[in-house]
């Protein structure tokens, strides 16, 4: 588990009762709080999974506890109870990540540049940095195919994509970033 996810379990409950306390430790998060002269607001994906109609092995439920996570993200309802049919497409996702990793090890990412144009001059006013993945077997990879929406990693930001699998993809290119910087000027 990752440092900002945590397990409740819930001993002899079902389906409803997980869902019910899910409901209360959402709307418990609901008001923002002060923390120290700073307003924080908290938000939560809460993912579901029974034992032992999902599994009985505890790093199972743990894993689909973590799919019904991402379809509570993809969702925007806060939570959701575990469905196999979202199996395939984590798998997936898991495969892309490790080839990315790879990727990124290889330094096999694209740098592209875009230009920002000020609508008022109509003049060059700078440029934004996108690093893209050129996968050998299925061609130019999108971001979305890879990261978990809502993930409360925030990206750097130069990264379209999020989840730490993308963190090395950041300080992987500045050499070739500032390279251009320094060819533009």
């Amino acid at each position: 588990m990752g440092r900002d996810e945590f397990a409740i379990l819930l001993p002899r409950s079902d389906a409803n009762r997980a869902t019910e306390t899910a409901q209360r430790i959402l709307n418990a998060l609901e008001a923002p709080f002060d923390l120290t002269d700073i307003r924080v607001e908290v938000r939560a994906s809460i993912g579901i999974s029974l034992f032992p109609g999902h599994g009985t092995d505890p790093e199972l439920l743990l894993l689909r506890a973590d799919s019904a996570v991402t379809q509570a993200k993809r969702t925007h309802t806060g939570y959701a109870l575990f469905r196999g049919d979202t199996e395939p497409e984590n798998r997936r996702r898991l495969s892309l990540v490790g080839d990315l990793r790879r990727a990124i090890e290889g330094n096999e990412l694209l740098l592209y540049y875009q230009p920002k144009i000020d609508m008022r001059s109509g003049l060059l006013c700078g440029a934004e940095a996108l690093v893209r993945w050129q996968h050998p077997d299925l061609g130019l990879v999108s971001p979305d195919k890879i990261h978990s929406p809502g993930r409360a990693y925030r990206p750097h930001p130069t990264s379209h994509a999020t989840g730490s699998s993308i963190r090395p993809s950041a300080s992987a290119t500045p050499g070739t970033r500032w390279g251009c910087t320094r060819r533009w000027q």
